[in-house]
């Protein structure tokens, strides 16, 4: 074929990283987020091609070269994080001041192969064009598959008619606004005082003084994220679920789209409810499809944009590795820092901070609404990174932030980045539950609860408050889970029978349920 003579594997080897590491995580992200550095490898590509070939004259030994510079430079991180840790002889070989010249020597030797001494590159150029589409195939089958298996079990989630209890209008005619709003590993308060030593009691007090009812010994019912809105949205445990996934021809691996589609909001819907939901950065959890549906950024492409997470672990499977990423995140935010902004136009994570605080600033004005609305809000406060200090501005050490995946860089840091960002949801989330309630024209639904814990024996440990009428808020109790949430409004609300399901947890990838593991539970 006349293509495979054309020199295109250098853009194939510069495109197949970023397929790879898009389909592997393709659940937990847009598949947008790989455009922006596919178009930069590959611009990348053709300008360095044209610098070479025309010092070379020579296209194909010059494609040669970028291949072989491609695929080094993609590889370092990779080869790193092996070697980082291997001894021989008490020598630590994965050091970048050994490995970084090593690779370097590799492309200077190979370079000068191709220059000097390879006489036809015309049989390299159709092997490595045959081997870069080669890899190109597999992660764009995948993720082509994954589409149309996806949008198709959302389209099956979305019209099949399980055999359920209906939901009616309360007997007064009036419906009220129902506000789901999940705190992303906010731990309960026994384990926040045991293991940060943080008091809470004054935001829960200020809770209760607003009408909440805490349930101050909640244990979320699954250890990680899906799994445990999911259960809450669908009013039943996992392996129930999975049974309705397997009608739907959907697999284990699917469960996410029962969050997208779940039962709670396939019912409120069926009787006049409109779905609020907003832009999360995560896939799963975006409910793209929802009545309104909120954004925070409305360009998809934006090379103005500060890294995200996805381009951040790309990068660290490259060369760009060797970089001092401490130093360099405090640098480039110190020197965008202005004191009119929000938040610095150059710093790492302006846009997961862009996203929260337009969910926090977008949720009291949900009650203007005329019509009754089921609002599902996934906040990743105070979850990893740690950025707010508790008055809600950036903290100037990178050292928050600075670690592995955006996670704190030492125990001191750990804690004092945590709690900070709990008391600086504590305060929005009065604000915002205090202005939900003054507006609401008919007494509202509020439900706020943690997905799960922060680590460890407190993993399982939730914040746990509702927002519920008299007759309702007289079915909770100290240990209420997730799951049986919806079971109680609905009993209470909407006419149904659901009853209550055990209230147990289990840890990710566990059969069993774990026991309580704090023996003091507070208020008992």
């Amino acid at each position: 074929m006349t293509i495979l003579k054309k020199p295109i594997h250098p853009i194939a080897f510069a495109v197949f990283p970023i397929l790879t590491l898009l389909a592997n995580n393709i659940r937990e992200v847009d598949a947008r987020v790989a455009i922006r550095p596919a178009i930069v490898s590959v611009v990348f590509v053709f300008l360095l091609l044209g610098l070479i070939a025309s010092r070379t004259k020579n296209t194909q030994k010059s494609a040669l070269i970028i291949s072989l510079f491609v695929i080094l430079f993609f590889s370092y991180g990779h080869i790193y994080q092996l070697v980082k840790n291997v001894e021989v002889y008490k020598f630590v070989i994965g050091r970048h001041r050994y490995l970084f010249p090593l690779f370097c020597l590799i492309f200077l030797t190979g370079t000068w192969f191709v220059l000097r001494k390879l006489k036809n590159a015309g049989e390299f150029t159709q092997a490595l064009n045959i081997i870069g589409v080669g890899l190109l195939i597999y992660p764009t089958v995948f993720l082509i598959n994954f589409s149309f298996r996806t949008q198709s079990g959302l389209r099956k989630a979305s019209d099949a008619n399980f055999v359920g209890q209906s939901l009616k209008i309360p007997e007064s005619g009036e419906a009220p606004d129902i506000y789901y709003i999940v705190l992303d590993t906010y731990t309960r308060a026994d384990a926040l005082q045991r293991d940060f030593d943080f008091d809470n009691s004054t935001f829960l007090n200020e809770l209760r003084a607003l009408g909440f009812y805490v349930a101050d010994c909640s244990r979320s019912n699954y250890t990680f994220t899906e799994g445990s809105i999911t259960a809450a949205l669908n009013l039943n445990y996992v392996p129930q679920l999975e049974e309705t996934l397997s009608t739907l021809g959907l697999q284990s691996a699917d469960l996410w789209i029962l969050m997208k589609q779940s039962l709670v909001r396939r019912q409120l819907e069926e009787i006049g409810y409109s779905t609020v939901a907003f832009e999360t950065g995560y896939e799963w959890s975006t409910i793209t499809d929802a009545d309104i549906y909120l954004a925070a950024s409305k360009i998809p492409i934006n090379f103005q944009r500060t890294l995200d997470p996805f381009e951040s672990m790309l990068i660290d499977s490259t060369a760009a590795i060797i970089l001092p990423h401490g130093k360099l995140q405090l640098t480039t935010m110190l020197n965008s820092l202005r004191s009119d902004e929000t938040y610095p136009s150059g710093f790492p994570y302006s846009g997961y901070m862009e996203r929260q605080l337009f969910i926090l600033d977008q949720l009291p004005k949900i009650a203007d609404i005329p019509e009754p609305t089921f609002t599902f809000a996934h906040i990743l406060i105070p979850h990893v990174p740690f950025v707010f200090d508790p008055n809600g501005d950036i903290w100037s050490d990178p050292e928050f932030y600075g670690g592995k995946l955006g996670g704190p860089t030492d125990k001191w840091h750990q804690q004092v980045g945590y709690t900070s960002e709990i008391e600086f949801i504590n305060r929005r989330m009065l604000d915002i539950t205090t202005s939900i309630i003054e507006n609401s024209e008919t007494h509202p639904i509020i439900i706020i609860h943690g997905d799960h814990g922060f680590e460890g024996d407190n993993r399982p440990l939730i914040l746990n408050a509702y927002y519920l009428s008299d007759i309702a808020g007289s079915e909770l109790y100290s240990r209420i889970s997730p799951v049986n949430t919806f079971r109680i409004i609905f009993d209470n609300y909407f006419g149904t029978n659901h009853g209550l399901l055990p209230d147990v947890s289990y840890y990710s990838g566990e059969l069993n349920p774990r026991p309580e593991i704090s023996s003091e539970c507070l208020n008992e």
